[in-house]
């Protein structure tokens, strides 16, 4: 993104981009600089509505917009949405990834001399921020894949990585671990895709015991092993979530073996939880068998 100095070096009051929802309902400003004296705007220019954004209508005919009197341009143009204050005169573009935009950058009070030789300077500047962009949100979704697991969407090891460490101190905290009984045989007898299904069976149960039970998570842990942490649980409540699986389970028609167990926060090692979580599991496990 350009550098804080531009605001100066263009000798601008502001300069800001906007990005468009997804359902480009709404536009957002989500990075600016200011000349020093000129009062920030960004957090009040959230939701900006997309719809009386007049500039996304003069965009269709023209790739840079350049208004040199606002005062005069709003007089003669009253239904237009006015979204950023102190305004004698700006320039504007659309951000655009393969012709599609997906917002615009705004130099609002530029000097005189970059005003009359604008158009260039903002074609190039609005290519390369939208370039930007789209390396941004390639690398995010990136790290949002490497959090989640793909069949499921449940978090994995990394996500519990990150969940663990921001975990609140001083709350009583469930751990719940589940894993499922028969995945081996309904992959060699009905196929991987029936396997698949009794995973993704498993995951929506346990989501959904987690989100009745209060704030937390359930991760894959890897294979057929599942763990279910929600914050804020006594005994009684996680021996509750426990009977509430169990019931969900048999339902449904599947077989999983769970251990439990609760403690406060803050934990040291969180493997040493899975470890003793683990082995209280296996204990069900081993009476299921019998």
């Amino acid at each position: 993104m350009p550098t804080a100095s531009q605001s100066s070096e263009l000798d601008a009051d502001r300069i800001s981009i906007f990005e468009c929802d997804a359902g480009r309902h709404f536009i957002d400003n989500t990075y600016e600089w200011c000349r020093n004296g000129v009062e920030p705007m960004k957090e009040k220019m959230q939701q900006v509505p997309f719809v009386p954004c007049y500039l996304y209508e003069m965009f269709r005919a023209q790739h840079v917009v350049k208004i040199a009197d606002y005062e005069k341009f709003q007089s003669e143009h009253p239904a237009f949405e006015h979204y950023l204050p102190d305004i004698r005169r700006f320039i504007a573009a659309p951000l655009k990834i393969s012709d599609k935009i997906i917002g615009h950058i705004q130099i609002v009070n530029p000097k005189e001399n970059l005003f009359q030789a604008s158009g260039y300077l903002m074609m190039t500047l609005s290519r390369f921020i939208a370039i930007m962009i789209r390396n941004r949100d390639a690398a995010r979704e990136l790290e949002r894949m490497s959090l989640y697991d793909q069949m499921t969407g449940l978090l994995n090891r990394r996500g519990l990585s990150n969940y663990f460490n921001n975990l609140p101190k001083g709350i009583s905290c469930a751990f719940v671990f589940g894993d499922v009984n028969g995945l081996k045989r309904m992959n060699d007898v009905h196929g991987h895709e029936a396997g698949d299904v009794l995973i993704k069976t498993v995951a929506r149960i346990m989501q959904r015991a987690q989100q009745d039970a209060g704030e937390g998570h359930v991760f894959r842990m890897g294979g057929d092993e599942f763990l279910m942490i929600v914050e804020h649980a006594d005994g009684q409540k996680t021996v509750a979530i426990i009977q509430s699986l169990r019931d969900a389970f048999r339902a449904n028609n599947v077989s999983v073996a769970l251990g439990h167990l609760t403690c406060m926060t803050p934990i040291s090692d969180i493997d040493a939880i899975i470890t003793k979580v683990d082995r209280e599991m296996y204990k069900d496990k081993g009476r299921q068998k019998r």
